[in-house]
């Protein structure tokens, strides 16, 4: 992501004094994204789940590596049409892993970034 900050002062006759326009431009390559790091995860069940190395139990995080946004996530796995963290199931539109972006579908992301063409 893009960001631009610009500080504005103006004079004493009330016309802007102080504003902060922040300007926030996400490219298409961003929106799809994997929000892991493509050698802590792993393709398992025939290509059918992603799942995180470090995956420990629910409520457990000790040796996690957090996500883009600095969010580690206990007992997490990826499926095509959900995700699983904490021993609860989510849409991708919905709960803690907050995918931005027109393409919600994480399993896809991350497949199509970690696995295709056997990388990471």
């Amino acid at each position: 992501k893009s960001y631009a900050k610009f500080k504005l002062k103006t004079t004493k006759y009330n016309v802007v004094e102080n504003a902060i326009i922040e300007l926030n431009y996400t490219s298409e390559a961003e929106e799809n994204d994997c929000y892991f790091d493509c050698s802590r995860l792993t393709l398992d069940h025939d290509g059918t789940q992603i799942g995180q190395l470090g995956n420990c139990g629910p409520d457990c995080t000790s040796g996690i590596i957090a996500d883009i946004n600095g969010v580690k996530h206990p007992e997490f796995y990826l499926w095509d049409q959900l995700y699983w963290e904490n021993h609860v199931s989510y849409s991708y539109d919905k709960g803690p892993l907050n995918v931005q972006g027109a393409n919600k579908n994480m399993f896809n992301r991350c497949y199509n970034e970690c696995f295709v063409n056997n990388s990471p």
